[in-house]
């Protein structure tokens, strides 16, 4: 699946934590209509000692990081200074596009704090980004962004931003924020934001609305009304539908893997070496929470996963691991014979649907072809 020939990209989740209780987010959910943090969530995070474990015996060359994760925010790791200026060092010093990206609430730790986060990259690493999530203004951005506050995270943006770092506002479109969008990019340009991106959700895939009380406070969150918007809700509900009627399986996809044109793979918060986060997400809430993956998500791939032991990084050699056979031969191989629902999802575009006859035979030939 990999080229070693080229330069690997890694996709980090530092930790499971966030300060944060955005209610669309898979670490909450909504219990007697109160929002709270799901109370299985392991509450890890991968220290500077994890990381080096990781990376410091690692053979091939590194383009770049991203810091993004499926359940927490990388700021909340305890060790982010530390991994941060550990990540600087080991990038490809030859290449002119190394580069380190982030994403976060921004809502957490001082403002000197980002101040000197700031002056740390413009003198070790300087083609970074930081994307802070500021969805809304004054009086709407904590509707999403549950407890935290808007004055904060653009106090905190600004501070990072003066010092010289660079940082993208992304804004995503609800029914509550969508008139303030054209303000948001005024400020974001004002206050020396490289980019402003809007962004529209696919999370409206089961109701219309959310609602929930926090603090005391009742909220409700719309989806914006915009088409864009209302596309993807219906793309989001056409995938319902499919399930109902020709499920994923009995679909034939070509696949177009992200991460094996990008030549980069996921890390979780707990050193475990996922192909994607997509499969991350599912193989954590499976192994943490007891959830079975569903199923119409319960492909090859997700058996493979649990034939073979989950492979951690911090207690065996990354080299190897991306070496195996997986990687190299099972995992691509699957991409032509039998397309895993999450791959097919994510990455697949529909060619023909198939029968089930037809789908015993390609899984037979998957299977000769593995021996």
């Amino acid at each position: 699946m990999y080229d070693f020939k080229r330069h690997f990209g890694f996709h980090v989740e530092l930790t499971d934590k966030c300060n944060a209780r955005c209610p669309q987010c898979a670490r909450n959910c909504i219990i007697g209509g109160k929002l709270q943090s799901r109370p299985d969530l392991v509450d890890t995070e991968l220290s500077i000692s994890d990381f080096k474990k990781i990376f410091d015996g690692f053979e091939y060359p590194i383009k770049n990081f991203s810091f993004c994760g499926n359940f927490g925010d990388p700021i909340f790791a305890k060790d982010i200074w530390e991994i941060t200026e550990y990540t600087c060092s080991i990038l490809d010093q030859n290449l002119y596009n190394r580069a380190i990206y982030m994403h976060t609430n921004g809502g957490f730790r001082p403002e000197k704090w980002w101040r000197e986060y700031a002056k740390m990259f413009k003198e070790k690493c300087p083609n970074h980004l930081l994307v802070f999530s500021l969805d809304g203004l004054e009086d709407t951005h904590h509707f999403y962004r549950v407890n935290t506050r808007y004055d904060i995270v653009l106090r905190n943006a600004r501070a990072f931003i003066d010092a010289g770092g660079n940082a993208e506002w992304s804004f995503i479109r609800f029914g509550h924020n969508e008139h303030q969008e054209e303000e948001a990019r005024r400020r974001a340009k004002e206050y020396g934001f490289k980019t402003f991106i809007p962004v529209d959700t696919q999370r409206f895939w089961i109701r219309d609305n959310t609602d929930f009380e926090f603090n005391g406070e009742q909220y409700r969150i719309t989806p914006a009304t915009n088409m864009a918007a209302q596309a993807k809700k219906e793309q989001s509900k056409k995938w319902l539908r499919d399930k109902a009627s020709i499920t994923i399986k009995e679909a034939q996809k070509e696949i177009f893997c992200d991460v094996k044109k990008k030549n980069q793979l996921y890390i979780d918060c707990e050193g475990l070496v996922h192909p994607c986060c997509w499969i991350g997400s599912f193989e954590y809430r499976r192994k943490n929470w007891g959830q079975d993956v569903p199923d119409t998500h319960q492909p090859e791939i997700h058996q493979m996963f649990r034939m073979r032991e989950q492979r951690n990084a911090i207690t065996e050699d990354l080299t190897d691991i991306i070496e195996d056979d997986f990687y190299k031969y099972i995992l691509p191989l699957s991409f032509d014979v039998s397309p895993c629902d999450t791959c097919a999802r994510q990455c697949g575009k529909t060619t023909r649907v198939v029968s089930s006859k037809q789908r015993e035979a390609i899984n037979e030939g998957y299977e000769k072809k593995c021996l």
